[in-house]
C-alpha cells in the first residue's frame, strides 16, 4: 500500500509503502473476489490522467483492474483522526478492500491483534463473523461499536466510487465539460454501427473528445 508523504527516518530509505502478506490454502484461494477502481481523473478538470486513446470503447464499465499496488488508500497517520492513542491503526478503507475480496458474508474473519478494532467493525458492517484478541485495554474498541453507524456510513460512501470507470460526481463533471464517457462511447460506436460503415473504416473514425 503506497504511503506518499511519510515521514523520513535518519540513516534509511525514504519509506513509502507498507506490505500485506496474502496467503492462501492449495494453488487457489477459495474466495476472490476484488473491487474494480475508477479511473485516475485530474481533481481539477476532470481529465483522465492517462490516455486511453481509440480504446476507450474497450474500458469496462465497471472499473480498472485492481493492482497489486494500492495508491488510493491515505495511512491514518494524525492522532486527531485515530480511534486509539498510540495504536498503528489502519484505514477502513484497507480492511473494507480486504475483507471484501478474501470473503462472503457468514465467513469468519480472525485478527489477533485488535489495536483500534478496525478489523472488527469492518466485519461487523460487512456481517462477517469474526474473532479478535488484544492484549491491551480495549475501550476504544468497544466505544467504535457505540458509533458503528456512523463508521457504516462512512463505508457506503467510498463503496459508492467502486466498480464504475467514474464517480457520480466526476461523470456530472465530465458530461458539463463535453468529455467521453461510457455511454458517449457506446452511443457513438452503434451510430457507426447503424451507418453500415466497412469494418476497416470504423477503428479510424473513433474520434472522442
Amino acid at each position: 500500500v503506497d504511503i506518499k508523504y511519510s515521514f523520513p527516518i535518519t540513516g534509511r530509505l525514504y519509506p513509502s509503502h507498507y506490505s500485506l502478506l496474502y496467503y492462501c490454502k492449495g494453488e487457489k484461494p477459495k474466495t476472490f473476489h476484488p473491487d474494480r477502481l475508477p479511473l485516475e481523473i485530474c481533481s481539477n478538470c476532470y481529465r483522465e490522467l492517462r490516455d486511453y486513446g481509440g480504446y476507450k470503447h474497450k474500458l469496462n464499465p465497471k472499473g480498472i483492474n485492481l493492482t497489486d499496488v494500492w495508491y488510493d488508500i491515505s495511512p491514518v497517520r494524525h492522532q486527531r483522526y485515530k480511534q486509539r492513542k498510540g495504536a498503528n491503526e489502519l484505514p477502513l478503507k484497507t480492511l473494507d478492500r480486504i475483507i471484501e475480496m478474501a470473503s462472503n458474508k457468514g465467513d469468519l474473519v480472525f485478527d489477533p491483534f485488535g489495536g483500534s478494532g478496525t478489523t472488527y467493525i469492518v466485519a461487523e458492517i460487512k456481517s462477517r463473523n469474526w474473532i479478535g484478541i488484544e492484549i491491551g485495554p480495549i475501550d476504544d474498541i468497544l466505544n467504535r461499536f457505540n458509533h458503528v453507524d456512523e463508521e457504516r456510513k462512512y463505508l457506503q460512501q467510498i463503496r459508492e466510487n467502486y466498480n464504475c470507470l467514474f464517480s457520480n460526481q466526476t461523470l456530472t463533471s465530465r458530461i458539463k465539460q463535453g468529455l467521453w464517457t461510457p455511454e458517449s462511447v457506446r452511443n457513438k460506436l452503434e451510430k457507426i454501427k447503424n451507418t453500415q460503415e466497412k469494418p476497416l473504416t470504423i477503428q479510424a473514425e473513433l474520434d472522442f473528445s
